[in-house]
């Protein structure tokens, strides 16, 4: 620890390990401000890439040594050495021990890493730098409390909670001005998959050597796992290959209530799906005097035909008509879907890209965020929090944090004003989304009240 009484000239590092990019900055202690200002200078998107192919056991010391050239590499800009440097805050996407030890980082096949003691190791700081080593989505949630204390107009911070979705969705706590041990609410990668299918695409990724773990990545916010099984269910339903076969939807007699039924017997996804949803009192349209079996059968063909007119749905999957799609074995539509799943951008921007427009591409981000937000109704009652907050780059889609908004209302007490812009806490000494995660680092290095959250 560093026992000077000044370190007013001393400064923080601020790291957050993403699942797609690694973020850095560092925090000037005198004028209360990061350094860097460039985004190319604060984002790093190669520090994922080269753990793919690298052998597990070679992975932790690759990290280690990784962090400690990025922070080599921002002394050096700032023609500082490491004795100027006061502390380092890291965030995570994994749960953290107390001891800074590390139980798992999927993203890179990383177990058991003592990363607090390593990196101190690293940087031969004998004890002299604070290293705090922490989950992201409770650093995220310090980064809020900390910038909601230094504005005079938002006093009540005792309560607070932080939904941040990007690569995984996690929820961050802090009660009574305590930040919640434990408050990791992670998805594992099979929660967002409806009522189940028949095959498992993380099972073969994990069999992939070009990809450590791709089962994870494809989880995502549950969006790349509900695309790949929306996508599956029409393959596997005959009733389904049907429609998209006939260019005149309106005149196809087939399939039928009878055909539906059929099909959700024997385990057929969609099938089943459908008559759930239908049947699904939540669900019943009081103005709507159809017999069940029509509102089933007018449900599913509307699904398939959402599916056939998804402009976003046949570029992703390289076809040029649908012919082509139903030529397609299952070995063929698996691997075009592991190629998908394994690009550079997200599925998840890729599918908010086009959300306005299609509406396959808009049901999938609904039917996530609705999930997310029936979980949340049942969290929010015991927290009443006084601030509810989305974070990480999927809350930058509206349609996304807009269907939460609704679900979390409509299932609790929740009202809208709890609800509280990120924009309205972003100033101008923290100008954007990532200062403000990165803030938390900060908060963890040197709390800006007595009464610490942590």
């Amino acid at each position: 620890m560093n026992n000077s009484s000044d370190i007013s000239d001393q400064l923080i590092f601020t790291i957050d390990v993403g699942g797609t990019k690694t973020k850095i900055n560092v925090f000037d202690n005198v004028n209360q401000e990061f350094l860097l200002t460039s985004k190319e200078e604060i984002e790093n998107t190669e520090f994922q890439q080269q753990y793919l192919e690298l052998p597990a056991k070679e992975v932790p010391e690759t990290f280690v040594n990784h962090l400690f050239n990025l922070i080599e590499e921002k002394l050096n800009k700032l023609n500082k050495d490491i004795s100027s440097i006061f502390g380092i805050g890291i965030g995570v996407p994994a749960q953290v021990e107390e001891n800074g030890n590390i139980n798992r980082i999927p993203a890179f096949g990383i177990t058991n890493l003592n990363l607090q003691q390593e990196l101190g190791e690293r940087l031969n700081s004998n004890g002299k730098i604070k290293i705090c080593v922490i989950q992201d989505v409770k650093m995220h949630t310090l980064g809020m409390y900390r910038a909601l204390k230094e504005q005079e107009q938002n006093q009540d911070t005792r309560s607070l909670m932080v939904i941040s979705a990007g690569t995984a969705a996690g929820i961050g706590i802090i009660v009574d001005s305590k930040l919640i041990d434990g408050s990791e609410f992670r998805f594992p990668s099979n929660v967002l998959r409806g009522y189940g299918i028949k095959w498992s695409i993380e099972k073969d990724a994990k069999q992939t050597n070009s990809c450590r773990d791709l089962g994870w990545k494809v989880a995502g916010t549950g969006i790349k796992s509900t695309f790949i099984e929306r996508v599956m269910e029409v393959f596997d339903s005959s009733a389904a290959k049907a429609i998209i076969n006939n260019s005149d939807i309106t005149q196809l007699g087939n399939p039928s209530y009878t055909d539906i039924l059929d099909e959700s017997d024997r385990g057929c996804h969609l099938a089943r799906r459908i008559c759930i949803k239908t049947l699904d009192p939540d669900n019943v349209n009081n103005q709507n005097e159809s017999p069940v079996q029509q509102q089933i059968e007018d449900n599913f063909k509307n699904t398939v035909t959402n599916f056939k007119d998804s402009r976003f749905l046949k570029n992703k999957l390289g076809i040029k008509d649908w012919d082509e799609f139903l030529q397609l074995n299952i070995a063929n539509l698996k691997n075009k879907l592991l190629q998908i799943s394994s690009e550079d951008k997200d599925i998840p921007e890729y599918i908010n890209d086009y959300a306005d427009n299609d509406i396959f591409c808009r049901n999938i981000i609904e039917e996530c965020a609705e999930i997310l937000g029936l979980s949340l109704s049942i969290i929010i009652p015991i927290i009443n929090p006084s601030h509810i907050i989305f974070a990480g780059g999927i809350s930058n889609s509206k349609i996304w944090v807009n269907k939460v908004k609704t679900t979390i209302s409509l299932n609790s007490s929740c009202e809208e004003e709890c609800f509280l812009d990120i924009e309205k806490i972003i100033q101008t000494k923290f100008p954007n989304h990532t200062a403000l995660q990165l803030l938390g680092a900060v908060e963890l290095i040197r709390p800006i009240a007595s009464d610490k959250p942590f």
